[in-house]
């Protein structure tokens, strides 16, 4: 005779394997359609998402002294307030993001302004630096040295005269020092642009030339005075061509490259021995046309300078490798030898100019000047990722290695774009659908591993 009990126990059985398969049906049903949600989420996926190119986040307006989100145009003179925002460059020691103002109409007013980087508004203005243009960081006497645009006018008996100055700021408190003359001229196109650090000798190189004169003035940080003014630059052509515009401090080889206004080639530098060694000539679209890079940027993670100039697209220039480098524009460079060819390359912005390069994710920013926008490198391969449309006339670029943005001073619309830079893994938003699936998924899973089997706290059946 069949027990009674066992009967029990069996449909208590057969009824738990019904739920759990039931269970199981229902968990298969959930997933399927979990994959269909985020199916077309991987497709996306594929096509490079904005995390991965970087975003304009806030845009301020020097003007109206506001910060909204996004992407602001602006206008050109925006407002009429008389400003054009021009070079930036971030203090490594307090923080503080300087702008400067190459449009001042009061001569010795306040041609810098600081921004809080943890607000990023302006705070105060910097009386003292006329028309300043860009900057060096000497890391042994804690000071922040601004070259200029043009020499500061004054009042002679025989006329007007035009003196260019370095201008000196405490980098700790951000307090204008003094400054350094180291050109004179009655000449109003008296003229620098260029700064540039050696730490080793501990010698500064400024560039300025008036006419047909220029020169590199070589600077003593240590008692901040003139040691020197380097001439007799090669392969320039004219007198004229000569005028240098744009200095820098290449580690890897550490050299001096001076750039020139209207030559296609750049002077080499011994810093050992401040005299010209060498140049690299020919930077032009084809031999012995175009006009020299006068703003670069050193890579010492892929051991290369990037070099831009308004005509010339970017140079790439192999530093520390002896082997032919990729360009950005329609040059390559052979380090060993400095010499120019050419390629095919296509670069995607108009008048490029400022650089910044974000060590994180190893992508240089670009400022276009002609065509408003920002133009994204991957310096690991030397393609071009995307463009980020910023305001109208973008200058100067920095990065901020304390938050991690891409500031772009755009002269035009008076206004500094804000960008957050890409990120080494491009995140996807998740569809929140999906996420409602899965966590139904997971519950039944749960109840259908409960349900399975014969429960084990059972009464004992009684004889």
């Amino acid at each position: 005779m069949r027990n009674p009990l066992l009967a029990v126990t069996g449909n208590m059985w057969n009824s738990h394997a019904k739920s759990g398969r039931r269970a199981l049906v229902t968990l298969i049903v959930l997933l399927i359609a979990a994959v269909a949600l985020v199916g077309p989420l991987s497709a996306a996926a594929s096509s490079p998402p904005a995390s991965a190119l970087g975003r304009v986040l806030y845009t301020y307006n020097m003007c109206s002294n506001t910060l909204s989100q996004g992407t602001a145009q602006g206008s050109n003179n925006n407002q009429g307030c008389n400003i054009e925002p021009t070079d930036i460059f971030v203090n490594p020691v307090n923080g503080q993001i300087y702008l400067s103002d190459a449009n001042a109409s009061n001569s010795g007013g306040e041609t810098m302004v600081v921004m809080d980087a943890s607000t990023n508004m302006v705070t105060h203005g910097i009386v003292g630096p006329y028309l300043p243009s860009q900057y060096a960081y000497d890391q042994a006497n804690g000071k922040i040295y601004v070259a200029t645009y043009y020499g500061y006018p004054y009042s002679t008996n025989t006329g007007t005269a035009y003196i260019n100055y370095i201008y000196i700021l405490n980098a700790a408190t951000g307090a204008y020092e003094g400054k350094i003359s180291y050109g004179y001229s009655f000449d109003n196109q008296l003229q620098g642009w260029g700064i540039a650090l050696d730490p080793v000798n501990g010698y500064l190189y400024a560039d300025s030339y008036y006419g047909s004169v220029g020169n590199v003035t070589v600077i003593n940080t240590a008692t901040d005075s003139v040691v020197m003014n380097i001439t007799g630059f090669a392969n320039c052509g004219s007198s004229s061509s000569c005028n240098p515009k744009g200095v820098f401090y290449d580690p890897a080889s550490g050299y001096i490259y001076v750039g020139h206004q209207y030559s296609a080639n750049v002077t080499l530098i011994n810093p050992a021995t401040n005299q010209v060694v060498g140049s690299i000539t020919n930077f032009g679209q084809s031999a012995g046309t175009g006009v020299s890079p006068s703003e670069f940027l050193y890579d010492q993670k892929d051991g290369v300078v990037y070099a831009s100039e308004y005509d010339l697209k970017v140079a790439v220039i192999g530093a520390a490798n002896n082997s032919v480098i990729e360009t950005l524009g329609a040059m390559v460079i052979n380090p060993q030898t400095y010499a120019l060819s050419y390629t095919g390359g296509m670069y995607n912005g108009s008048s490029p100019w400022g650089m910044a390069y974000v060590p994180s994710v190893g992508y240089l920013y670009i400022a276009n000047q002609g065509s408003n926008n920002v133009t994204v490198v991957n310096c690991a391969t030397n393609t071009i990722v995307g463009t980020i449309t910023v305001g109208a006339l973008p200058e100067g670029v920095a990065y901020d290695p304390a938050n991690g943005y891409v500031y772009v001073a755009n002269a035009a619309s008076d206004t500094i774009s804000i960008i957050s830079p890409a990120t080494t893994t491009a995140v996807p938003e998740f569809p929140l659908a999906a996420v409602v699936v899965l966590v139904a998924a997971m519950l039944v899973t749960s109840l259908a591993l409960k349900g399975i089997g014969p429960k084990t706290n059972r009464v004992s059946a009684k004889r």
